[in-house]
């Protein structure tokens, strides 16, 4: 990505959130410690600059601002498609650790 204010946030090998500019959109969210990441299908859009602690999802009106705002999904398009792009260019070399009860759970099966 060739932008100089994008950002993409993993959770072991997942994407879990990108940024562009002032926008940030999660594409899934892990609220308890020990859960699993909940996949998120249309994303959670937060502009960082109104709300830099990203509590507005908080709020009541959040979801009515995010469907007022999804004229700027395809301008982030791109971007994904670089990151894609990166990932063929540049496979990671291993696989996450998995710490946790559903890794752990999972490895005795």
């Amino acid at each position: 990505m060739d932008h100089p204010r994008d950002m993409n946030y993993f959770g072991e090998n997942d994407l879990r959130a990108f940024r562009v500019d002032q926008w940030k959109v999660h594409i899934a969210l892990k609220d308890e410690w020990l859960e699993s990441a909940t996949k998120l299908d249309g994303g959670l859009i937060i502009d960082i600059k109104l709300d830099p602690f990203e509590r507005s999802p908080e709020s009541k009106g959040h979801f009515l601002w995010m469907k007022e705002k999804t004229y700027i999904l395809p301008l982030l398009v791109p971007h994904l498609k670089a990151y894609a792009a990166s990932m063929k260019e540049f496979p990671p070399r291993q696989k996450g650790a998995g710490i946790g009860v559903s890794a752990i759970l999972g490895k005795k099966r």
